[in-house]
């Protein structure tokens, strides 16, 4: 088979290949393995995942630059938030609430660690 024949099946077991392959993940936590109401809402709704996402990387961006008594601080916070998100279970309106007062709180934190600068 000559080098141009080669081509067109080359596209076409990619686009197979791919065709086949699983969405990317938009979100912090794997879809596939979800249990809960919120996390189902959340795998559903892109606007969710990307708050998601954005929460997610404040939280680590916290984590791994305060000290241990805060970052202590900051891990009891995150898990009564997922609770508070948990309590919403599937109501879409309640979860982006609920993730706008969480990124809230955590830009107060990192604006508080960035005037402390500079770096």
């Amino acid at each position: 088979m000559t080098r141009s024949a080669r081509f067109p099946l080359t596209v076409l077991a990619l686009v197979a290949l791919l065709a086949g392959a699983a969405p990317a993940a938009a979100q912090s936590f794997s879809c596939a393995t979800n249990t809960g109401p919120d996390e189902r809402a959340i795998c559903a709704d892109c606007g969710l995942a990307q708050l998601d996402v954005k929460l997610a990387v404040m939280y680590e961006v916290l984590t791994k630059t305060s000290g241990m008594g805060v970052r202590a601080d900051l891990r009891e916070a995150q898990r009564a938030w997922l609770s508070t998100r948990a309590a919403c279970g599937g109501n879409v309106s309640c979860l982006t609430g609920a993730y706008q007062t969480r990124i809230a709180a955590l830009q107060a934190s990192l604006d508080e660690f960035y005037s402390r600068g500079p770096f």
